[in-house]
């Protein structure tokens, strides 16, 4: 073994290490009342394959809170899904990072490999609004990277239906 072979093993050791999954981030003090409202879908990640007939248009959830304290999720071409929130995530949910009025970065494990890496991840980037501005971008960006996710593989949701920025769908 070369020292260069040794060394690009540390640093793969070191990698796969920043790269577990119990390692990843969540917001610090999540806020249910405050995440609860519409959100549209900007661009979203999956491990899985699916094929170009499924890839979403105008895509967007509204969470809502049960009386029983549940979240309810409604989304634009899908089943409503019943999750219950903890300390930022919602069960498999995990919101990373949110500002609550711009922007949220959530992010799904379905699959743990055996060193505590993800073998099959789901994120999204999520705004507001049906766009988000480029400095809200960046910031999500580095937040994605922190899940050891790389950018260039999210794919943008396309918008059809001229959604509206419209206020009212900010609860917090």
């Amino acid at each position: 073994m070369t020292p260069a072979d040794v060394m690009s093993y540390v640093l793969q050791v070191a990698i796969a290490k920043q790269c577990t999954v119990d390692s990843f981030p969540v917001q610090a003090n999540f806020i249910t009342e405050r995440y609860l409202g519409k959100w549209y879908e900007i661009k979203w990640f999956s491990d899985n394959y699916l094929p170009t007939d499924v890839l979403y248009q105008d895509f967007s959830n509204v969470f809502t809170q049960q009386s029983d304290g549940n979240i309810s999720i409604s989304t634009t071409g899908r089943t409503n899904i019943v999750k219950e929130s903890v300390l930022g995530r919602l069960l498999d949910y995990w919101i990373v990072s949110t500002d609550y009025v711009n922007y949220a970065v959530a992010y799904m494990c379905f699959e743990e490999n055996a060193d505590g890496t993800c073998g099959k991840a789901e994120s999204w980037i999520l705004s507001r609004h049906s766009y988000l501005a480029d400095d809200k971008l960046a910031k999500v960006n580095l937040q994605i990277e922190q899940l050891c996710l790389n950018t260039t593989l999210f794919l943008t949701t396309y918008r059809t239906n001229g959604c509206s920025a419209d206020p009212s769908s900010v609860v917090g």
